[in-house]
């Protein structure tokens, strides 16, 4: 159960902030989390639901790529939630359970396709200290993603990583599994 209460009708919104949740939902079906925790502050939960929902539902990047990205910074973060979710639509999405044994288990990357073990490695450099992306691995994936969907990518990784601080620090439990 999280920290905070959570808020799961639009009715628990003060009524000038509510169309926020009302995007939400219309958005998303329901108000979930980290939606639930997040409208304490409507207006950073409009924010976030703007940014994920792009990054998910609007962004030209293959969903494979994403979710290999999304599921890599999931579980550097020890998001239980975001893993728990994020990895299931890997697998929906082809991602091959080798790719997903090592983002699991957080092994090394050699013995994978180079498409996958790039972006595991660019997500890991992103968030392991010193949060640096080495020149080497930066020009494979410019050459490979070309410059706007880099910073796609890279914006990707950053929003979620807010999620995942989210929903960690308000200590929203994972899914059952899929």
């Amino acid at each position: 159960m999280p920290r905070i209460p959570e808020i799961t009708d639009r009715n628990e919104v003060a009524e000038e902030v509510r169309h926020h949740a009302d995007s939400i939902i219309a958005s998303r079906g329901r108000i979930q989390p980290p939606y639930n925790v997040l409208l304490h502050s409507p207006d950073i939960a409009a924010r976030t639901a703007h940014l994920a929902g792009y990054s998910i539902y609007d962004s030209l990047m293959p969903m494979d790529v994403k979710e290999i990205a999304i599921s890599t910074a999931a579980r550097g973060l020890n998001c239980e939630y975001a893993f728990a979710s994020h990895i299931s639509i890997a697998r929906d999405v082809g991602v091959s359970a080798e790719t997903l044994d090592v983002i699991t288990s957080g092994a090394p990357t050699e013995s994978l396709a180079t498409e996958d073990r790039q972006i595991i490695d660019f997500v890991r450099h992103i968030l392991e200290a010193p949060n640096r992306v080495p020149d080497t691995l930066f020009s494979e994936m410019e050459s490979r993603f070309g410059l706007e969907t880099l910073v796609e990518l890279t914006g990707i990784v950053g929003a979620y990583a807010a999620l995942a601080c989210t929903l960690n620090v308000f200590e929203v439990e994972a899914p059952e599994e899929r």
